[in-house]
């Protein structure tokens, strides 16, 4: 792989991460209602789930899921649900913010934000399938393939964590401006409403 294939994938990569979608708003999700911590751990958990769908769809699961629509159905509707959930949750545990923001900020299970950053970026199957198409684009074949991979893997997870953790960092700012529990508790609903927001716009778009 050529220095200027990996500069034009990384550019594109930062480009296309950088529209909001999913994995955006679950972030901001977690800084405005739970602080930075969580929403770093909710980034590396993205960033896992994001690497097990760039190894399914190098694997070539994403032809399977193009050729059945019941599978791509089943896989949409559970990312729909779960996306659903977490935002239901969000909202409900707004309503027992009472804590000063630190100690909200530690009694947060780091499984919880883990886990909701990892099956955010899982349960996606339009992202095997592109992945599919974007990662070939760069792939040269008369080379061998797994080490191109694995490189634009590892760029692709570089570029996910820098995008994602600006718009953490600056969510974040936003929630310090508001340290009284009341607007804690504003926050975690806008948090919530997000991603009830966006399980909406998945199931509506896709």
């Amino acid at each position: 792989m050529t220095i200027e294939t990996w500069l034009a994938f990384t550019i594109a990569y930062f480009v296309i991460s950088a529209i909001p979608g999913p994995s955006v708003l679950m972030v901001v999700s977690q800084s405005l209602s739970k602080g930075l911590g969580p929403a770093i751990l909710c980034i590396i958990g993205d960033i896992g789930g994001g690497i097990a769908v760039m190894a399914l769809s190098y694997l070539g699961l994403g032809a399977i899921l193009a050729t059945s629509t019941e599978l791509f159905q089943i896989v949409k509707w559970c990312g729909v649900a779960y996306m659903a959930y977490l935002g239901w949750a969000s909202i409900r545990d707004a309503r027992n913010q009472g804590v000063p923001i630190d100690d909200a900020v530690e009694k947060t299970p780091r499984a919880k934000s883990l886990r909701a950053g990892f099956f955010t970026g899982l349960l996606n199957p339009k992202a095997i399938m592109f992945y599919m198409a974007f990662l070939s684009q760069f792939i040269d074949t008369s080379q061998p393939h797994l080490s191109q991979f694995l490189i634009l893997m590892v760029s692709a997870s570089m570029v996910v964590f820098g995008v994602l953790g600006m718009y953490a960092l600056l969510a974040t700012k936003v929630r310090r401006l508001f340290l009284h529990p009341s607007s804690r508790k504003m926050m975690g609903y806008v948090g919530g409403g997000m991603l009830l927001g966006g399980s909406a716009w998945i199931a509506v778009t896709r």
